[in-house]
């Protein structure tokens, strides 16, 4: 199946706003539960809001307003791009048949399923992983492993490999993140 990914794409933001130079270990945002962009306004996860907000603030509480600003400031090109880089919007490689892919959306996406242009609003959303954003619960264990793995990205498989039995296992593939970036996520 496929689901909203809720708190942990949060993780995704945050590296890629911490590869891209968006953000530094120490930036603060002020949340008061809800920010207005574009007109609207958007929601915290918690109404009274998270107060002075840092990185490491923001992924333990899943504070939603400070992923808007990060989002914001990433713009939907860059988190597309590392979402894809991370493992999600495609198949795994899972040794399973018919594998969802899920979604990570973009506006050659959007320009291709709906014929509109991609609006800046729309990325508020798909920073904190709403959105037209849709992963797999295997895209999310990997996530997961990625960060437990400091930065290496799993092939999953539904067995221990053994010789001749597994010739499609492969080892975690380092994707490159800076070391603070590991150590912040």
């Amino acid at each position: 199946g496929q689901y909203a990914p809720g708190s942990l794409f949060k993780v995704v933001v945050a590296t890629a706003a911490l590869e891209e130079g968006v953000i530094t270990p120490a930036t603060a945002f002020f949340c008061g539960g809800q920010l207005a962009l574009y007109g609207t306004v958007f929601h915290c996860n918690r109404p009274e809001g998270h107060g002075l907000v840092d990185i490491h603030r923001a992924l333990q509480m899943s504070c939603n307003v400070f992923f808007y600003q990060v989002g914001v400031r990433l713009e939907i090109e860059r988190l597309a791009r590392w979402s894809k880089r991370l493992g999600l919007g495609g198949p795994s490689g899972v040794d399973l048949p018919h594998e969802a892919g899920g979604l990570i959306p973009s506006p050659e996406w959007k320009l291709r399923t709906q014929k509109t242009p991609w609006y800046a609003g729309e990325t508020v959303s798909v920073a904190i992983g709403q959105g037209q954003v849709i992963v797999t619960p295997l895209q999310m264990a990997r996530l997961t492993a990625l960060v437990a793995n400091g930065g290496k990205l799993v092939s999953p498989h539904l067995v221990r490999p053994q010789p001749g039995l597994t010739p499609g296992w492969a080892p975690p593939v380092d994707l490159g993140l800076k070391p603070e970036t590991v150590a912040v996520i």
